[in-house]
């Protein structure tokens, strides 16, 4: 069964600075990660390790998964270099209280 995926506004402000043909990997990896969020490519962050990242090229998604409620939490893409900056305090939380009303409808969609 795949998971729904949730995409937060730091994704969205990440994925527009990127151009189109990256962005649309980024789209195909999102798609293969929602049938298959632990895929063998993911690893989970040491620094935080509620959260998974995986390589897109030389981008990273930074995300967590919820199993009980088959929901992928898209949090950041950013470039290698950048992506595991603050990482520390990315709190899983504080993204899912973000995420509340989405949480909520797609609870009451089922």
């Amino acid at each position: 069964m795949p998971y729904n995926v949730l995409i937060t506004p730091a994704f969205k402000r990440d994925l527009k600075k990127l151009d189109r043909h990256v962005q649309r990997r980024i789209f195909n990896a999102l798609d293969n990660l929602k049938n298959e969020p632990r895929q063998r490519s993911a690893e989970k962050l040491k620094e935080n390790p509620k959260f998974y990242r995986i390589p897109v090229g030389d981008y990273r998604i930074v995300y967590s998964v919820d199993d009980k409620q088959s929901i992928l939490i898209v949090c950041l893409v950013r470039h290698r270099k950048d992506a595991y900056r603050d990482i520390a305090k990315l709190n899983i939380g504080e993204v899912i209280e973000t995420l509340k009303p989405f949480l909520v409808k797609s609870a009451t969609a089922s």
